[in-house]
């Protein structure tokens, strides 16, 4: 399953419902949302040491985090932790107070769409600088392997600036007769060649340096400590210390192993190098421009994961080992004409050539998967990682290497930011093209269903742990429709309905059907429940409760049968519309619930301003609860608050058997989860015939 890009966000306010609320507008934004509150200095000084954070939230009137304290410490600390400021009014002198106190913006508590706006940018900029981060320890790793390349090849190799000597290994050095690089430094390469050749010489390095020539050979006559010796001198450029200059390799015969491995591969993978992988993409983009893009090739960008933690736990060599363990696997995967190459230290490139999309994302995906299956043996200890995939076409959309590993590299860091651990298409005009093609195809399903009646309902058992004298049954209902003859989930469809502004057709659509069922059963004898989701458009929806007063009063309903739940995010930051709705719900005599309860900063402070019935626990809390000890402890301790004050406790969400027995120990009230039974589809209002 897809996940939420993760934000780790600290926040000093001094009203709890604030924090809350800028929260639960990441939350509802897409973001997966960890906050914490600080509330003193002291408090960020002990947060900063003990917990990674991505960005800050900070009052601009709270006197005990002041913004440029708080900016300081961040700065002691070694952290590049973005600071918003925020106030309840904002005037470009208030902006430019905060910013010159450290802030890289200031936002109004009264805007939350800016906020949402200054969040992205900062999360955008802030990964951007990491990433600088990495690619410019990963030139400083490279250039520190390649010095050691060079100081132990065979082969005579010097770099020159304008025709002086600034660096030899020692293999030149030997050659010449010197034993330090200090004797020949600044040394006109001149000095080196035979009188009659220093015309030749001199005109090869003109031209290499106007920029004439990518790489030149030419042989030449050197005087060596064996004498006079014709030698190939082979041009190409580089660069030392940031400073563009000309690498001159001596080749005294055939190039030899090591020469090719510098040349074209990457030492440690065995892969292509960055330079050899860019100058066949080169190549094959201009053949393909040339042929009209009569062919289609793929290019994958890998970036591996979770490398840091290595890093800063093991040592280098440990990520070394990582690193050609994964070459191993991109190596044994790849076909006969396929390009792996090692772009950066944590990063690969697969050109596929000849590639279709199907083609190019079902080997992006066999490799993302055995790279997460393989465990792998350092010294000690057993290591797994993980890795994100971006897969671009490369066609005629571009029109060189660069934009093309960019388009690639771009659709890796969308699969980062959602999570990580997946593979991501780049977009193209194509796929946007297609992607509204799907969204006017769902929009219009949407609307047919509605109009014809078309959609149906499911529903799924809620389990109470208890004695339950009031109810025979209890059913969460779930809405679904079909297509090609298939059953549609929601989350295939809503997303659309919530673009094109239906939700609150198909909440009332939702609302008409489960009274009339909730009527059926109540003629049939049975005393049932039944649970319905409300979507946040709802609540600002002024005619759902009079509808709803007409269908009960005409299918004879108890109200206290229908419990309406609402998102607890959602609720958040729409706190007035969700008080009217409860107190009109409370007025018809049926039940609030709190869904994704648990996962705000002080998830009771909301109920002290909104009266519910029960509480549905966040899947984050009960997904995976019998392997995280933390969340146990968490849980348990909402259960003993939300009991304390009157609320029932719905665990939902429960993934394995080994749940149930936690949630029967800690007390909750009702279960619910697909593997108790997955929800069957209705047939003729009756439950008994329903096949689960």
């Amino acid at each position: 399953m897809k996940q939420n890009p993760l934000v780790r966000l600290l926040i000093t306010e001094e009203s709890p419902n604030d924090a809350e609320i800028y929260v639960s507008v990441l939350r509802n934004s897409g973001y997966a949302v960890r906050a914490r509150r600080i509330e003193s200095i002291d408090n960020l000084r002990d947060t900063l040491q003990e917990k990674p954070a991505d960005m800050m939230l900070c009052s601009l009137v709270l006197r005990e985090v002041p913004v440029d304290t708080a900016y300081q410490l961040i700065q002691q600390w070694g952290k590049d932790i973005p600071i918003i400021a925020s106030s309840h009014e904002q005037s470009q002198d208030q902006r430019r107070y905060a910013m010159q106190m450290g802030a890289q913006d200031l936002v109004s508590k009264n805007d939350l769409e800016h906020l949402k706006l200054v969040v992205e940018r900062e999360l955008r900029h802030l990964h951007e600088r990491r990433r600088l981060r990495r690619l410019e320890s990963s030139v400083r790793e490279t250039e520190r392997r390649c010095r050691a390349l060079l100081d132990s090849s065979r082969d005579p190799i010097a770099y020159v600036h304008e025709g002086m000597h600034i660096y030899a290994n020692p293999a030149y050095l030997e050659m010449f007769g010197h034993q330090e690089l200090a004797d020949i430094e600044g040394m006109p390469i001149l000095d080196m060649v035979v009188d009659d050749d220093q015309g030749a010489c001199k005109e090869a390095l003109r031209r290499f340096s106007r920029g004439d020539l990518t790489s030149h050979e030419v042989n030449l006559g050197f005087v060596t400590t064996e004498g006079p010796e014709e030698v190939t001198m082979v041009l190409t450029p580089a660069t030392v210390d940031d400073e563009p200059c000309t690498q001159v390799l001596l080749q005294l015969s055939e190039p030899e192993a090591d020469l090719e491995l510098l040349n074209r591969q990457d030492v440690t993978t065995g892969l292509y190098n960055r330079s050899y992988f860019l100058e066949q993409l080169d190549n094959l983009i201009a053949r393909n421009l040339d042929s009209d893009g009569r062919n289609s090739h793929a290019l994958l960008y890998i970036q591996l994961e979770k490398l840091s933690h290595i890093r800063d736990r093991i040592g280098l060599a440990a990520v070394d080992q990582v690193v050609a363990h994964v070459a191993k696997r991109i190596t044994n995967l790849v076909g006969e004409h396929d390009i792996p190459c090692r772009l950066a230290d944590e990063e690969f490139t697969i050109l596929l050539q000849h590639s279709k999309i199907d083609h190019a994302m079902e080997v992006a995906e066999k490799l993302r998967q055995d790279i997460e299956e393989q465990l792998i043996e350092v010294d000690d200890r057993t290591l797994a990682i993980t890795c994100a995939i971006g897969a671009a076409m490369v066609g005629t959309n571009a029109d060189n290497a660069q934009a093309a590993v960019d388009m690639a590299y771009a659709a890796s860091e969308t699969a980062l930011r959602a999570g990580g651990n997946q593979v991501q298409l780049h977009a193209s005009g194509q796929e946007i093209m297609e992607t509204q093609q799907r969204e006017a195809h769902w929009r219009e399903r949407i609307h047919q269903c509605l109009q014809n009646d078309e959609f149906y309902l499911v529903y799924q058992p809620v389990i109470a742990l208890a004695e339950n004298a009031d109810w025979d049954e209890l059913y969460e209902v779930r809405i679904r429709m079909e297509e090609d003859g298939k059953e549609v989930e929601p989350l295939a469809f809503l997303p659309y309905a919530e673009q094109a502004g239906l939700m609150r057709d198909i909440d009332r659509w939702v609302a008409r059907r489960t009274v009339a069922l909730a009527g059926e059963r109540k003629r049939m004898g049975k005393r049932s429940r039944l649970f319905v989701k409300l979507d946040g458009a709802t609540l600002g929806d002024t005619g759902f409760l009079d509808l709803l007063r007409e269908e009960i009063e005409q299918h004879q309903v108890d109200p206290a049968s229908l419990v309406f739940q609402v998102n607890e995010p959602v609720v958040v930051t729409q706190l007035n519309q969700a008080k009217a709705l409860q107190e009109g719900l409370e007025a018809l005599g049926c039940k609030l619930s709190l869904d994704h309860f648990g996962s705000a900063l002080n998830p009771f402070q909301l109920l002290k301003h909104l009266r519910s019935d029960q509480v549905k626990l966040d899947d984050s809390l009960t997904a995976d609860i019998e392997q995280t000890e933390e969340n146990q402890k968490l849980v348990k301790q909402i259960i003993d608050t939300a009991h304390e004050m009157g609320q029932q406790v719905v665990a939902g969400y429960l993934g394995h058997p080994g749940a149930l027995a936690l949630m029967w120990e800690y007390g909750a009230d009702y279960v619910q989860g697909d593997f108790l039974q997955e929800p069957g589809r209705e047939m003729n209002y009756d439950f008994s015939e329903m096949v689960f």
